[in-house]
């Protein structure tokens, strides 16, 4: 089954240590690539978290955000009012005496011992099972997402894929009209412009043949073909394929405009230039496929 690379996942978990909560936004990216914003108090156990997100996903730009609420009120940062109050009299008595300019700002006094404290959080071996089941239940919310929209994207392209396949057997049908419309010009032009009897059958099957061998596409089509067969099996296929079908459709497309510059015909090439427009849209679509 195909993953999108772009979806959205949160998942939060609460135990006696505090509350975590994490979401995971996915974008298209051409390799995987992990970004985490993380609180202080999980920060030593974001390698543990990029382990897990890249065992789940092998492609796409994944951004973690992690946020942590401390069961304790009164953990985290704390200021300490009386202790400033403390030291900015001592201090203005101090400037007074040396007579110094200036004033004593908040800098001063935040750069001072025990103004601003720091209450003891939880440990970071505490916290690890807590932020991992929070993170866990945000991958199966991305993971679920991803599949959906692959399911999605998997079927506007192989709709996409059949109409090539569809105009691709129109051409097919057209090639050997093509030679005969020729000859059959050819002796009309040479008729008008060489007296009856004067035209040299030898030169006309020459010329004839000539042009047949140059405007033939059986090579072009028969490898679309074959191309269009696999890519419509990689669609049906698990795991990573957005690659193999962006080869595939580089391919097609080395065919197609093969295809468009031999045919010498105005029906075929009308059906190359949709053959194109339907490659450039599969281009853009299998981007978002993992």
């Amino acid at each position: 089954m195909l993953s999108s690379m772009t979806g959205f996942g949160r998942g939060n978990h609460r135990s006696s240590a505090g509350m975590v909560t994490v979401e995971l936004r996915s974008l298209n990216h051409r390799s995987l690539e992990v970004v985490c914003h993380l609180p202080l108090a999980l920060q030593p156990w974001e390698d543990r978290a990029r382990d897990l997100i890249r065992r789940q996903f092998h492609r796409g730009r994944i951004t973690c955000t992690a946020t942590y609420q401390c069961a304790r009120a009164d953990a985290g940062a704390q200021l300490k009012i009386p202790v400033a109050r403390r030291y900015y009299t001592q201090l203005r008595h101090l400037q007074r005496t040396l007579r110094l300019e200036g004033a004593v700002t908040l800098t001063h006094l935040l750069a001072l011992p025990r103004v601003l404290t720091t209450e003891e959080l939880p440990q970071a071996t505490i916290l690890w099972p807590v932020f991992q089941r929070a993170l866990t239940a945000a991958l199966q919310q991305l993971a679920q997402m991803r599949r959906r929209e692959g399911r999605t994207l998997a079927r506007e392209l192989q709709r996409r894929a059949a109409t090539i396949a569809r105009t691709r057997t129109t051409i097919a049908t057209r090639a050997p009209a093509v030679v005969q419309q020729y000859q059959e010009r050819l002796q009309r032009r040479l008729a008008d412009l060489v007296p009856a009897g004067a035209v040299d059958a030898q030169r006309l099957a020459t010329e004839v043949a000539t042009f047949a061998a140059n405007a033939d596409i059986t090579e072009e089509l028969t490898r679309l073909a074959s191309h269009l067969a696999s890519f419509q099996q990689a669609l049906r296929r698990d795991g990573e394929q957005g690659r193999t079908l962006d080869f595939m459709l580089q391919e097609m497309g080395r065919e197609v405009n093969t295809l468009g510059s031999k045919a010498n015909d105005y029906p075929i090439a009308e059906r190359v230039i949709v053959i194109k427009g339907e490659l450039d849209k599969l281009r853009e679509q299998v981007q978002n496929i993992e």
